[in-house]
């Protein structure tokens, strides 16, 4: 199913419409609730991927899009990637994707987190290709020394519907 509301209905709406007390400001805090808003942000992101492409400067590029699992092993943590876009020109955007109510702001451990998936990723396909993190976010990023180290580039929804 690929309509927003019917997946918010099915997904919120449905499992607590019996509820008594239940309203959607206690709804919008619920730890269900905020699990949804990502996955949904994500869904946002993957049907505006022409508008990614776009604010990349990669529109008349030929690219493949993709989300990437890889499970632990021996020697490696597994690693979930939100978004790939693989580009024709020996490069890949990793971009991770994150729904936030504010700036987003990364952290070491959100550092850390982002440079094991290049290593998982890197180890797991073999690839040569230049590899760049780009954060789609709702609201952008705090520009601090984390992101610094680790992000080439960010988008918000403003460049997913402005």
């Amino acid at each position: 199913m690929t309509d927003s509301y019917c997946l918010f209905y099915l997904h919120q709406i449905e499992p607590n419409k019996d509820s008594q007390t239940l309203d959607f400001e206690q709804l919008f805090l619920t730890a269900a609730f905020k699990a949804w808003s990502g996955y949904a942000y994500e869904n946002v992101c993957f049907a505006h991927i022409h508008q990614i492409k776009s604010a990349l400067g990669v529109t008349g590029m030929l690219t493949k899009i993709f989300s990437y699992m890889a499970k632990p092993t021996d020697d490696l943590p597994g690693t979930q990637i939100d978004l790939l876009i693989d580009r024709s020109d020996h490069a890949i955007h990793i971009c991770e994707v994150k729904f936030s109510n504010t700036t987003f702001i990364i952290d070491k451990k959100t550092a850390d987190n982002i440079r094991q998936k290049h290593a998982v990723f890197k180890y797991h396909s073999t690839t040569k290709k230049h590899l760049f993190t780009t954060f789609i976010t709702t609201f952008g990023l705090v520009d601090n020394k984390w992101a610094g180290e680790v992000v080439d580039q960010w988008l918000t929804m403003d460049d997913l519907f402005g």
